[in-house]
């Protein structure tokens, strides 16, 4: 693990999972496909559990959580990073959506990327 420097962080923790990361799409979008999150753990650090892949994916199928044991049912919160689709498949397991404007090429904040080649004005960051 690391933090936004990339600098290593050591944690103490229980690998409850280890998986291929193979699964099916279950949920709406491209359901019936077969995705690779390359190899998955999860580990239980206290009452946490931290679903760790070798492999970036999209997060758009509540089956990244399921596949590796996780019932999204049972849980007090659920990250996930994607600007927009996952609520297709997250929307209907949760009692909220929280939104967080993190750094990088998934903000949810089109405001913060560098938009440098295209003709303006562009919705949504200006008005037409």
């Amino acid at each position: 693990m690391s933090v936004d420097d990339g600098e290593p962080i050591t944690v103490a923790g229980t690998v409850r999972v280890i998986s291929d990361g193979i699964y099916t799409l279950g949920d709406k979008g491209m359901q019936g496909a077969e995705t690779h999150m390359g190899l998955t753990v999860v580990l239980a650090i206290g009452a946490l559990r931290l679903a760790l892949r070798s492999v970036g994916n999209f997060e758009w199928d509540t089956g990244q959580f399921t596949s590796v044991g996780l019932d999204l049912r049972r849980a007090a919160i659920a990250f996930v990073k994607s600007p927009s689709h996952f609520r297709v498949a997250f929307g209907p397991v949760s009692e909220r959506v929280l939104m967080a404007d993190t750094p990088g090429p998934t903000t949810c904040n089109l405001r913060r990327v560098p938009f440098r080649k295209v003709r303006r004005p562009i919705h949504p960051l200006e008005p037409i």
